[in-house]
């Protein structure tokens, strides 16, 4: 069905309920197609199959035949998915250090620093919103981008009280994240990335469609009959489905329309659909910004889209797979060895079966050798150390950081050295990294701040500052500014850095009681130190 554009005298995010759906699902389409057109698609899927393994013919998780009469050989030897993992893990092996900052430096503003920060720490360990962001730099580094996206849950949290009007139980209501993948972000195709000032996006995830239909009863007849997840947009999903089964799943794809407030939309806009005709939601953006939050290592300059520097590995894996199979194919077809023997010989196979046999054999004639068709190239073997050392230049990842140092680097000093070069290769990504942590902190306290109103157990602050709060809402952290971010001191992480510290504290006359030293050797938390003095400095703000 072909969908109008909107006129161009009328902002198509300002249409009314009735008539915006056709435009942003045609917004989608311009999304998918561009994708394609592009190149952009292809190279994600192909990013997405290597970094798994996976291969049009064959796998990483064993050796396949292939030719015309199975003659070959194919093997996958994944250096691909090592070195993502070994970047991913140098960016994200420092927990970052989360610190909220208020407006002033008053009692209460105070106060609710120490109260934000037991809540971001809550959130990042309790909620698993570390996990989220986890997941957001790993879809970052294999297809050029990744998300996490937040939203207020009515519906979520504990029990709180009766509605005195339906009485149904009312919930606490709590934030629900998400982690979405750059197929799953609709967003202007001819927009700059790097401006980082999208006026709006739509993205996509799936619901059951019976929950749908229960809290939409309404709508119940038309949800019934949408497509279900495989069978919308089937081409455009990085794992392949089986056609057969298109249509089977309950799981059916939800729409989700952000504007920003802007001079054209003073109140912003959020719009919740699942085709051009079955709005769930049409309303005011609720939150002060679009809670959608990105993550890339680079841009395509100019465009919207996300850039990895996996994708310059793509091809380099190619060959070591292709040279490897030749390796694999040679030695599988060959490495049970043929005897040749003159012709006119009396030696048969009988002669030569098992061991410890004696025969004899005509020196006229010659006697029976090996026939050896397994040797490969020596050239195959260079140019594949060749290549797998291109592959860790490229993406920043050397030997040494891989745990397979050359053997002229014996110093600790001078493996240590290689091994922070690695580091301050990706430290884009680590700054992208600690950009993202920051943004989605910073959105946790503002959405509790307006839409936590039923009052919460602090229990969340910890034992070293529970008696700072004993329960809050929203309103207590009003005082609250902004989320940064620290992304800590490793040294600080191992046993030996946590020794190191509370030692020298102890010497310091910081430490003072056996319990003190053992809380840093066993958790690296500095706070017992200061809790005594901290205490001390609010009562006195408190007591003015």
């Amino acid at each position: 069905m072909s969908i109008p554009l909107s006129p161009p005298d009328k902002y198509f995010a300002n249409l009314p309920k009735d008539e915006i759906g056709p435009h942003l699902m045609k917004k989608v389409e311009d999304w998918y197609s561009h994708i394609q057109t592009s190149g952009i698609f292809r190279r994600m899927k192909k990013s997405y199959n290597t970094y798994f393994g996976l291969g049009s013919n064959n796998s990483s998780s064993e050796v396949t035949k292939s030719g015309v009469q199975g003659e070959l050989s194919l093997i996958k030897i994944n250096h691909y998915r090592n070195l993502i993992q070994h970047v991913l893990v140098m960016t994200t092996a420092s927990r970052p250090s989360l610190d909220a900052r208020a407006i002033n430096t008053d009692f209460r503003s105070v106060a609710q620093t120490v109260l934000a920060n037991g809540i971001l720490d809550f959130y990042m360990r309790e909620k698993k919103l570390e996990r989220f962001i986890h997941s957001a730099v790993e879809l970052s580094l294999v297809l050029g981008e990744g998300y996490v996206t937040l939203e207020w849950d009515a519906n979520a949290g504990d029990p709180f009280m009766a509605d005195p009007e339906s009485n149904q139980i009312v919930m606490t209501g709590d934030i629900r994240y998400r982690m979405a993948d750059p197929l799953s972000v609709v967003r202007d195709i001819y927009l700059d990335a790097s401006a980082d000032d999208d006026d709006w996006k739509i993205v996509r995830h799936f619901k059951n469609k019976f929950d749908l239909m229960s809290k939409y009863p309404e709508l119940a007849d038309k949800i019934a009959h949408l497509q279900a997840k495989g069978e919308n947009n089937l081409e455009f999903n990085l794992m392949a489905y089986d056609n057969r089964t298109a249509g089977r799943s309950d799981l059916i794809p939800v729409f989700e329309f952000f504007h920003k407030r802007s001079e054209c939309m003073p109140e912003g806009r959020q719009v919740v659909y699942l085709g051009s005709e079955v709005i769930l939601y049409d309303g005011p953006l609720p939150y002060k910004k679009i809670p959608v939050y990105r993550i890339s290592p680079s841009d395509y300059i100019s465009t919207p889209y996300g850039y990895t520097m996996a994708f310059d590995l793509l091809g380099i894996q190619e060959l070591i797979d292709a040279l490897h199979s030749i390796i694999v194919t040679n030695q599988m077809t060959f490495g049970v060895q043929n005897i040749i023997i003159p012709k006119g010989h009396s030696i048969s196979v009988d002669h030569l079966a098992g061991g410890l046999n004696l025969i004899e054999y005509d020196s006229a004639l010659g006697k029976p050798e090996a026939l050896n068709l397994v040797q490969t190239p020596t050239e195959i073997f260079n140019y594949l150390d060749k290549l797998e050392k291109t592959m860790e230049i490229l993406s920043g990842v050397n030997a040494v950081a891989r745990g397979n140092p050359e053997a002229n680097l014996r110093s600790g000093n001078s493996l240590a050295l290689i091994q922070s070069m690695a580091i301050q290769f990706n430290s884009g990504l680590q700054q992208a990294y600690a950009q993202l942590v920051e943004d989605v902190g910073t959105a946790t306290i503002e959405t509790l701040r307006d839409f936590a109103e039923a009052p919460r157990v602090a229990m969340i602050i910890g034992k070293h500052n529970r008696a700072f709060l004993k329960e809050f809402k929203g309103t207590d952290l009003d005082k609250i500014s902004r989320v940064v971010v620290d992304m800590g001191n490793p040294l600080a992480k191992t046993l030996a850095g946590k020794t190191e510290m509370a030692t020298n504290m102890m010497q310091m006359g910081l430490i003072k009681t056996p319990d003190q030293y053992n809380q840093v050797i066993k958790t690296g938390n500095l706070d017992v130190m200061i809790e005594g003095a901290t205490s001390e400095l609010l009562l006195i703000k408190s007591e003015n």
